[in-house]
C-alpha cells in the first residue's frame, strides 16, 4: 500500500510504499513520520561516511603524534584534502547549491589538532554559510 507523506528533513511530499499487512495495522510503530526522500537519506549517509573517514585519519594522527614518517604525514594530508573537499561539496549539495566553500586551512588544522576533527568539520558548515552571506550581499564583513 502507498502512503503520501512528507520527507522528515526537507518536507517535500513523498510516497512511501509499505507492506499491506503493516498498513492494515495502521502504522503501529509510527514509522511514517520518519520517512525521508532518497536525496536527504543519501546526503545523510554520505555525511556519516565522510565524517567517519576523517575521524579515522585524525585519530590515527593523534595516536601516533610525533611517530609518523614524513611520507605517512604527506599521504594523510592528501587524503584529508580529498575528504574535506568531498565534505564541502556535500554541504553545498545539502543546501541545494553547486560547488563548495573549502579552505586548505581546515586541513592544516586537522593535521595540527586532529583531536578536534569534529569541531573543525563543523567550521566548514560555517564557512559555507558565511560564503553564501557574502554572495548575497556582494561584500565581505571583514
Amino acid at each position: 500500500m502507498k502512503h503520501a507523506t512528507n520527507c522528515k528533513f526537507c518536507q517535500l511530499p513523498i510516497t512511501v510504499e509499505v507492506d499491506d499487512e503493516y498498513a492494515a495495522l495502521g502504522d503501529p510503530y509510527k514509522l511514517l513520520p520518519f520517512a525521508a526522500c532518497n536525496r536527504c537519506a543519501d546526503l545523510r549517509v554520505t555525511r556519516g561516511v565522510l565524517e567517519e573517514r576523517v575521524k579515522h585519519a585524525c585519530l590515527g594522527l593523534f595516536q601516533k603524534k610525533g611517530k609518523v614518517s614524513k611520507e605517512a604525514m604527506d599521504r594523510t594530508r592528501q587524503m584529508l584534502v580529498k575528504l574535506t573537499q568531498g565534505y564541502a561539496t556535500m554541504i553545498a549539495r545539502w543546501h541545494h547549491k553547486e560547488g563548495m566553500a573549502w579552505d586548505e586551512e581546515c586541513v592544516n588544522l586537522l593535521m595540527d589538532r586532529p583531536q578536534f576533527w569534529n569541531k573543525i568539520l563543523a567550521e566548514l558548515w560555517h564557512l559555507f554559510r558565511d560564503s553564501r552571506m557574502v554572495q548575497a550581499t556582494g561584500k565581505s564583513s571583514g
